[in-house]
């Protein structure tokens, strides 16, 4: 990954950390375990390198990458009982 691609990655994760708050708690995004943001925003990266997506298109992805990786990603039960 380039320098150019790393600091694409780096924006996308703060996206998503902002949206993880904004969102709410039960959202795709409040559910994504922190831990798990930098590899979904390098895939990301990886899979659109030239599209900037907007705040719904990223919360699109990002369910797209729950259906491939449910470890990322807190269930709606855990999220209730925290």
């Amino acid at each position: 990954m380039n320098d150019a691609e790393r600091a694409r990655a780096r924006r996308f994760a703060e996206r998503i950390r902002s949206l993880r708050i904004t969102s709410g708690r039960h959202s795709i995004c409040g559910r994504v375990k922190e831990a798990a943001v930098p590899s979904i925003a390098t895939a990301i990266t990886a899979s659109y390198p030239t599209t900037d997506l907007d705040d719904d298109q990223l919360r699109r992805v990002m369910g797209t990458h729950q259906s491939r990786y449910p470890q990322a990603f807190h269930t709606s039960t855990h999220k209730t009982e925290i």
